[in-house]
């Protein structure tokens, strides 16, 4: 995979803009956007590699131990009404469908720690498809995923991880809007009020902890870095600029 990731947009201006508006009068900056939307896509890196497999009860697990509080709870149920408006609407559950081997055919789990490659193929999928099924983003990405890449996530957990990343990333507008309430300046929330809102909130800032976005934005800002694990192997898959 390249070192340099390519810019990734779950949430596009225009819908960020008007969240902001439901609560304030700001809008996001372009760098601010470009910040949330690494967020988003080193969060769904972080949901793959917990869940270690594509079984809706996996995933379910991961965002629970990724966010163990109301943000995880409110997230969850939030996927769960967009995965049945999508069975409800006549979409297949593939993702239970039991192959000749007795295991699923497309939910296998995978082990993170010993094969990177998989893990790395199963999020190229995720982040075709969740562009692609983002109700906030502009139907980047693909329904199809990167067709050279065997690996096959279903319609209905690519809708409901879509969900979960949504509802996060309308937490953590709500809560940078509330920072740029600080700054009497402000009249716009931009990469600063992201980043202390990713780095303040309680129940954002224990997986922002972990994230290599965070030593980024805080070398941006403080011209130093931190994170003395950050030398995981996220880190030839996100080379933000920003």
């Amino acid at each position: 995979m390249s070192e340099k990731r390519k810019e990734v947009r779950y949430i596009a201006q225009k819908f960020a803009n008007a969240i902001l508006a439901d609560t304030s009068s700001y809008i996001i900056s372009t760098d601010g956007l470009q910040a949330i939307n690494a967020f988003l896509d080193e969060l769904l890196f972080i949901l793959i590699d917990t869940a270690k497999g594509l079984e809706t009860s996996r995933i379910k697990s991961a965002v629970y131990q990724t966010f163990p509080t109301a943000l995880g709870k409110n997230a969850i149920v939030e996927a769960e009404l967009e995965a049945k408006s999508y069975l409800d609407m006549g979409g297949k559950d593939t993702s239970n469908h039991m192959g000749n081997s007795g295991h699923s055919a497309t939910s296998s789990m995978f082990n993170a720690d010993s094969d990177e490659t998989r893990v790395e193929q199963v999020f190229e999928q995720f982040r075709a498809k969740c562009q692609y099924y983002s109700k906030l983003g502009e139907r980047l990405g693909s329904p199809a995923g990167n067709p050279s890449n065997s690996v096959v996530v279903p319609t209905l957990i690519a809708i409901y991880v879509t969900a979960v990343l949504e509802h996060v990333a309308e937490y953590v507008l709500q809560v940078a809007s509330t920072i740029a309430d600080r700054q009497d300046h402000a009249d716009m929330v931009t990469v600063r009020e992201v980043y202390v809102a990713l780095q303040e909130d309680r129940q954002i800032e224990g997986t922002f902890e972990i994230m290599i976005l965070k030593s980024q934005l805080q070398k941006r800002f403080r011209n130093s870095l931190i994170m003395p694990g950050t030398g995981s192997k996220r880190n030839h898959i996100f080379v933000h600029v920003l």
